[in-house]
Order: structure tokens, then sequence, then C-alpha cells
């Protein structure tokens, strides 16, 4: 024991906690002095100075009249900060300029900012002001006005490109991308107090892309580039629309999208109509599946979205995204039968409407009556039916969001997605070999609106309920009406004309389909079969300590894997931290008791029935 007056009273103030102590332990330390005395009283200081600033009274309150002495001797001695006499907003101003011991608080900080929600006001407040901030050596990064400041004067520049034409618009967002693109990496981003900047990413992709040559020559040249990698310019356009929720946010980067994309739009749709109208647009027909097989049918399910599904979907199961041509017009009523397993004849019906033998439309009860004298299951809401025979099924609600809510549909498709697969794994697990997940078309989402074109007389069509936003029925006695006319899908006699370009026939409107355009017409097929590993082929990895936190990644993650911290491997009741579920093949796992530090345990990978699948030896703390 060092003989000084720090260690005695460090030493008398933490008597108690110290005669828990093991003997064998502290005598492996070698000379005791007061630092080391309060470092073994509160093993975790950085957690301990985030907790006081981030509530000062609630941390106390949470210590022990020794730790919280051990606690303030430390933050005195290491932070040049004493809780007993100074305020948090003198350790806010250090802790942002991190200098010395305070580098490793924020890092800690970074790690898990949403624990801590007091302290980025608490920054704000301390923040000093510029002289004394160059200074001390200041970050600019630490402190959360700056990064306020700087999405206000982006969120100005994003709109104020609404007046610029599309290429001064595109120059400008990669000087923006340039200027304020590293703020994605400061701590605020993580705490989705950046969503302006998280939109201009998707913006300056989309600039990167429209630099690259567009799609040309066939119909089918043209789709097959749209589903290699033009997809991606509309996906784009959608997340930077999601980024962001508040109203002048969301008008801001409209404004630069509508100025870049919207034209893009217009171009690739005009390419795409003069492809059908010149070589022809033969919409594909029919669906050939094996017993075994679930089609699963999502209303409205865009190339851009099926290929998020897709990726989803591949994580866990063996998963291919191919396209085929929608029928034509681009509406249910064409495209559903479409994509359907039918094996009666079909052919024209009333309107947009494919019809059976009689000339009935083939929706609601004539739909299902047609699947079922084809040998189809017609599995409702969730019914998973008999794996032995075919079946179909439907889910989803994005064409009528995008109907209903216009550009709120950007915030529903990640939800959409989710449902869509937990679906598609409910199938597979009861013994579906192959799902095949189809759509009936695809839609245009204008960042603005889409331009209004001429309307058609209506003595050129087939009356009021033959025509719509994108596209009309064109009566039998219509000539020649300068629109992008091809033969329905249903019935080569009757001709159908789409709205040109990427404009509707109806004014103000930003979310629409049935018209010939990319978006519209290719529209992905996606099968599925499953391959999910055996909980038994998983095990843990490696394991990586910051501070008492142990994130655990997992080889060959499989569902209902969790992990827990346990002091005996094979005692449940030992259990010192989680359980935790796996998710993205790594578990995080906090132990909460200060005093477990450097203890011996076994991190334990448990299967769904509670079985221990791997283990691996460690101590608390990352020593073994």
């Amino acid at each position: 024991m060092a003989k000084d007056a720090a260690t005695t009273t460090a030493l008398n103030d933490g008597l108690g906690e110290m005669l828990n102590q093991n003997t064998e332990d502290l005598m492996a330390l070698g000379r005791l002095d007061a630092g080391r005395i309060q470092q073994l009283i509160m093993p975790d200081d950085v957690s301990g100075i985030l907790q006081w600033m981030d509530n000062p009274e609630l941390a106390k309150e949470s210590m022990t009249p020794a730790r919280w002495k051990a606690f303030c001797g430390l933050a005195s001695s290491q932070y040049s900060v004493d809780p007993r006499k100074d305020s948090v907003l003198n350790a806010a101003a250090l802790f942002g300029a991190r200098g010395g011991n305070w580098g490793n608080v924020w890092a800690r900080f970074v790690d898990n900012p949403g624990k801590y929600k007091g302290i980025p006001d608490l920054l704000n407040q301390a923040k000093p002001e510029t002289d004394a901030l160059f200074e001390i050596g200041g970050h600019s990064d630490s402190w959360p006005s700056n990064n306020t400041e700087a999405e206000n004067s982006l969120r100005k520049s994003l709109t104020d490109l609404s007046s610029r034409t599309a290429k001064e618009c595109a120059a400008q967002i990669m000087t923006l991308e340039a200027e304020h693109g590293p703020r994605r990496a400061w701590v605020w981003a993580a705490l989705k107090m950046s969503p302006i900047v998280e939109a201009l990413e998707y913006l300056a992709n989309i600039v990167q892309h429209l630099a690259e040559p567009s799609a040309s020559g066939t119909v089918g040249d043209q789709a097959n580039w749209y589903f290699k990698s033009g997809w991606g310019i509309d996906d784009s356009a959608v997340r930077s629309l999601a980024a962001t929720s508040k109203a002048a946010d969301r008008d801001a980067v409209a404004a630069a999208l509508g100025t870049i994309y919207e034209p893009w739009l217009d171009e690739t749709a005009t390419a795409f109509q003069s492809a059908a109208t010149t070589s022809g647009y033969k919409g594909q027909t029919g669906l050939d599946v094996e017993d075994g097989t679930c089609v699963l049918f999502v209303d409205g399910l865009r190339m851009d979205v099926g290929q998020r599904l897709h990726a989803v979907l591949a994580d866990k199961n063996t998963a291919t995204i191919d396209y085929r041509l929608a029928g034509f017009p681009t509406v249910t009523p064409t495209g559903k039968p479409a994509v359907a397993p039918f094996t009666v004849a079909l052919g024209s019906g009333p309107g947009f409407a494919a019809g059976n033998e009689q000339g009935a439309g083939l929706e609601g009860v004539t739909f299902q009556k047609a699947l079922v004298s084809s040998g189809i299951q017609k599995l409702s809401n969730e019914a998973l039916g008999n794996p032995e025979g075919r079946g179909w099924t439907e889910i989803g609600d994005l064409d009528s969001s995008g109907h209903a809510h216009g550009h709120k549909l950007v915030d529903r498709i990640d939800g959409e997605v989710r449902l869509v697969a937990d679906r598609v794994a409910a199938l597979l697990e009861t013994g579906w070999q192959r799902v095949v997940v189809v759509t009936d078309h695809g839609w245009l989402l204008a960042p603005r609106t889409l331009r209004k074109a001429t309307p058609i007389p209506m003595h050129v069509t087939e009356g009021e309920k033959c025509r719509k936003e994108r596209v009309a029925r064109l009566s039998d006695s219509a000539t020649a009406i300068g629109y992008p006319t091809v033969p329905w899908t249903w019935d080569p006699s009757v001709s159908m004309t789409s709205a040109p370009g990427a404009s509707s026939f109806e004014a103000g409107v930003a979310y629409t389909h049935g018209g010939l355009s990319l978006q519209e017409c290719v529209i992905p097929v996606i099968s599925v079969q499953s391959s999910a590993p055996s909980p038994f082929e998983a095990k843990i990895e490696e394991l990586k300590w910051t501070g008492m936190r142990c994130r655990v990644d997992i080889l060959h993650p499989a569902d209902g894997l969790t992990v827990e911290i346990r002091v005996s491997s094979g005692d449940a009741r030992s259990c010192i931290a989680g359980p935790k579920p796996v998710k993205e093949g790594e578990a995080k796992v906090l132990v909460t008791d200060d005093s477990l530090l450097h203890r011996p345990a076994y991190v334990v990978l448990l299967d769904a029935s509670g079985n221990i699948v791997s283990q691996l030896k460690t101590a608390v703390g990352g020593t073994e």
C-alpha cells in the first residue's frame, strides 16, 4: 500500500467495497495507490462520466457513497473535473474538446449515443465561442448546433435548385456532397439529426448514374438495362425522399430531385414508348408452377422495391430475381391475371379486365373460381394451405398506399418489404418447397407532380370507365391520335394508348400507373427456396469487449438464436448478461454489474429451445 494521504483517504472511503475484493487478485495488482483503489471500486469510470453528464442527480443516486467518492476522485484526477464542485457544463466543454482521457469518453458516447439523451442539449449549452473553440483545439463535429446550422444551409441550397437547369442542379449537388457529405460520419447522423445530408447521398448517386448511358434499342434491350442497373436510379429517388420526414426537409429534397429526376423519367419513358410502338410490345401472360409452389402476389411491386425485397430474402434463403414485361395496360385488371397460374382460356373482358370464356371480367369471385378450376389453392390472409399442391396468396398494400398517400408511400416501403418477407418465411416453414413472388405492374412517382398531357377526346375512347391517368382504351372507330398506342394484351384487336413520356392526362398527379414506361412495365419475379442453416451449424466466431459490453459475432447464424454470458456455461441460473437475440450475425450483450469486471465467464450461444450450440471462455471486460 502506498503511504500517502490520498491513498489513505481513498482506502477509508471505500473500505467496505475493498473488503469484497479477492485478496489474490489484489496481490496480483502489486502496489496499491489512490488511483488504483478508486479504479477497483469504480471500474468503469467512462460510463460513470457519461451517466453523470446525462443526468447528474440520477447518477449520484445510483452509486453507493463509496462509489460516488471513488468516482469523484477519478473524475478529478483523470478528467480534470470534480462532480462535487464543478457543473456538468464544465465537463461538457472538456468532453467536446476530447483532449486526453476525454477521447475515450467520446468514443464510448459514439458507440451508443442514444443511451445518453441529455448530452446533445448539454453540448449546445457548453459550446465555447469560436475563438475559445480554436484555442482548445475543438472538433467541429462535437457540437450539435454546428450540424443543425449545416442542415439549415443545405435545406436552402437544395430548395434553390428548383429554378436551375438539370445540368446546373447536378453540378451543384456534387458540390454540396463534397461539402456536407462528411457529416454523415458525425455522431449526429446516427441520432437521426442529419436527414437532409442523408438524402443528399442518394441525390449524388442519381447524378452519378445519370452520367452513364441510359436505355436504348428495342423494348427487350431497354428492359434488360433497367433490370440490371437502371432501377437503381428509382431506388435512390425513393430513398432520398424517405430520408426526410419533416415537410420543409422533404420539400427541399423534392425540389432538387425533381430538377434532375423528372426529366430522366420523361426521356426514358419516351424512348421506351418509341421502341414499343416501332417494334411492338408483348406483355407476358401465364405462369407455370409445379406442385410444392405457392405464388405470392404483391400489388404494385415495382422493380426497385422488388430488388430491395430480394436482398432481404436472399439473406436467409436461396432467392433469385428475374423480370418479365407486364400485361398492357399496366393496371391490375390486365396485369394480375397475366401472372396467375391459370390453365383456363383467357381473353378480353369489359374495360381493362381480362375475361374468361364467357367474357366476364377476371376479378373478385370470378378470379378465385378460375384459380380453383385450375387446381390452385386460394390462401386467404395468413392461411398456409397444403404444401403438397399449388397455391396462390396475396399480401401488401403498396399500390393502394401510393394512390391514397402519394409521396408518403416512400415511408411505408420498408414495412411492406418486411411484411412480404415474413409471409414468405411462414410459407417456407410450413413446408412449401418454393415461393414465387409476382406483381401486376409498377408505377411512376414524381418528386413534385407529373406534367399534364392534353387529354384524349372522349369520343375516341370507350367511355369514362376506360380512361385513366396514364392510359385510355380507344374505340373501334378511333383513328391515329398522336399518342403512343399498342394492342391490348388480352385482345390485340383493341388499341390502348399511353400518356406520352412520363405525363398524366390529369393535373396534379404524383403517383400513378397504367402507361408505357420502364417503371410500369418491367416487373420483378422472385423465386425463393428455403436454405436456412441448422442452428447447430452456427458457432461463435469472435468476441470483442468494449468496457462491459461484449459484441459476439456469429458464423452461420440461424433464426431463434440468442446469446448469454454465464459464470458457469451449463448453468442458466448463473447468467450475468442477456439473453440477447442474434441479429444480422451478431449480438451485443452488456454486463451491468461493475463488480464482475475481470470475472471469468462463458459466452454461450443458444438455440430457440435453450440448448447450447456454441460457447467460448472469456472474462468480463475482455481478458481471459
